[in-house]
């Protein structure tokens, strides 16, 4: 966690602070709570922050605060995720614990507004977000690969088939399962999971001279 105060003429949303980490949105996502002033026990998460030195370690949250923070108001700073309060006060006492989280025997989450993580935007996870060999089999435990897996293989066919290449291992597995049928003009058509939609065709070329196949064994 960080400690901090408020400094300069703030307002509900955003003010200046006396932190001075001077990388911009380092604080971005976390959450903010104060621990003295007129806001006392409030939470918000931090959705920018302006660095330290020029930007003044100004902090803006969203939503703001029932209120105006005073200069000089004291706030800590966390990660995502859980606070546990016996880490911070173990008090059962309103003035020294959390107040917003206070039901008057103790910590009480229904009445938190820390709330959880924020979910992440579509895309914002992508192959680059990972290191070249960040994931491995050694990092990864034998179940979850197997779970993996699993998923893999019981995953219905019309959650990937729209977007699935013509040439792609998607629509090898939609023409083992999917209904099949020769167009009338030399074509195989593969059909998507209603039936209807031909996702691909395949050109058939026959041989009146050889001889038909009428079984396939299983592999060997």
């Amino acid at each position: 966690m960080t400690a901090g105060t408020v400094t300069g003429t703030p307002s509900s949303d955003a003010f200046d602070t006396t932190l001075t980490v001077a990388t911009v949105d380092h604080y971005k996502g976390s959450y903010i709570g104060f621990t003295s002033g007129d806001l006392d026990g409030q939470y918000r998460q931090i959705t920018a922050y302006d660095g330290g030195g020029a930007g003044n370690g100004r902090i803006t949250v969203s939503p703001a605060f029932n209120g105006t923070p005073a200069n000089g108001s004291g706030f800590i700073i966390f990660g995502c995720g859980h606070a546990d309060v016996h880490s911070i006060g173990g008090e059962t006492t309103v003035a020294n614990n959390f107040r917003a989280d206070y039901d008057g025997t103790g910590y009480n989450k229904s009445n938190s507004t820390i709330g959880t993580c924020g979910s992440l935007a579509d895309g914002s996870i992508t192959s680059a977000t990972f290191a070249t060999d960040a994931i491995t089999a050694a990092v990864v435990a034998t179940g979850a690969w197997e779970e993996a897996a699993d998923q893999v293989m019981i995953r219905a066919t019309s959650n990937f088939e729209a977007s699935a290449p013509k040439k792609s291992l998607a629509t090898a597995v939609m023409q083992a399962v999917h209904r099949v049928d020769d167009d009338g003009a030399g074509n195989l058509d593969i059909y998507r999971s209603n039936g209807t939609t031909v996702h691909a065709s395949r050109t058939v070329t026959t041989n009146a001279a050889l001889d038909p196949i009428d079984e396939l064994g299983g592999a060997t």
